[in-house]
């Protein structure tokens, strides 16, 4: 593990790039599948495409740890410094109350859909883990902070399925709309 994070922090100007160029194709490719014709999963990929944008800009301007500045701000002022140093019930609250139930009712909504195409599923499978993993590490609870490299696992784990979703759905658009062979 000391070797894998020596070379993130020797290079992570430059991956931190290529991780943003990368949502930003995911984004592209989903917002291709948004426009196509007579696409069911029309509002889906819109979503996709959306989220994996903001996950580009966010990748390269790293705003998560802004917003887990405004969190600690916030707690301070409401409370002082006693209310910061006391907001692990806090954060295990907003993690079982709010982001796993969310995360569990999206992926089986995902699943059930009808409408939805196979690689619209994937797409918003991967960009629901990904968001979790922005929302963990935005809540930073010090007991999962611990595990080495959940935040990004889950953040990678969500870009490929994205990829996958979005690079299935543009070889399947691609294959309807290749003219048949005579």
């Amino acid at each position: 593990m000391d070797t894998v994070e020596a070379f993130i922090q020797a290079n992570a100007v430059t991956a931190r790039g290529t991780v943003a160029v990368v949502w930003l194709a995911a984004a592209a490719g989903a917002l291709r599948l948004a426009r196509g014709p007579l696409n069911r999963s029309r509002r889906t990929w819109l979503v996709i495409a959306v989220v994996t944008l903001g996950f580009a800009l966010e990748t390269a301007c790293r705003l998560r740890f802004e917003g887990t500045e405004l969190f600690r701000a916030a707690l301070r002022a409401l409370g002082g410094n006693g209310a910061y140093g006391n907001r692990r019930a806090l954060q295990a609250v907003l993690i079982a109350g709010c982001v796993l139930p969310l995360v569990v009712f999206l992926a089986v909504r995902a699943a059930r859909a009808k409408t939805l195409s196979r690689s619209a599923k994937v797409g918003a499978l991967g960009t629901g883990c990904a968001a979790a993993g922005f929302v963990l590490e935005t809540i930073s609870l010090h007991q999962l902070d611990q595990v080495p490299f959940l935040y990004q696992a889950l953040r990678f784990a969500g870009l490929g399925m994205a990829l996958l979703g979005v690079g299935a759905g543009l070889i399947r658009v691609r294959a309807l709309n290749r003219p048949a062979a005579t």
